[in-house]
């Protein structure tokens, strides 16, 4: 079955996360033929056809990065985000960082970056060790 497709779509990559938070399709980062990549794309799901759009995002975006992990999470009556951690880097090394990917609100169709991981250097801090493409 062909799904119909609309607008511009994401550049061929390997490496990249994809979520679904109803009813969008959300995909991040990875590697294309020369690059890593940080952007993001979304892709509407709601009516036919489908609709892919690069998103703009509030807040400081992560640095580009493939091999990552995403997951979904959800609390009651908060907006669903996406959590991203780890990957590497364009400087071939294992990151830790850890940044979500959430609505505004819960009835917003802004987006915005969250951030973890803020007072790393805090003496009884305990954070991840970078890591990527892990089994």
């Amino acid at each position: 079955m062909k799904v119909p497709i609309e607008g511009q779509t994401p550049s061929w990559r390997y490496g990249h996360t994809m979520i679904y938070i109803m009813p969008i399709l959300i995909l991040f980062g990875g590697s294309g033929r020369n690059e890593i990549v940080n952007d993001v794309w979304m892709l509407s799901t709601d009516k036919s056809p489908f609709k892919w759009e690069k998103a703009s995002i509030n807040g400081t975006y992560p640095v580009p990065k493939v091999y990552h992990t995403a997951n979904l999470y959800k609390v009651a009556n908060q907006p669903e985000m996406m959590i991203i951690f780890g990957g590497r880097g364009a400087d071939n090394l294992s990151h830790p960082e850890v940044v979500g990917l959430k609505r505004s609100n819960i009835k917003s169709n802004e987006w915005e970056w969250q951030e973890f991981l803020k007072n790393k250097n805090e003496k009884n801090d305990v954070n991840p060790i970078g890591r990527h493409q892990v089994n």
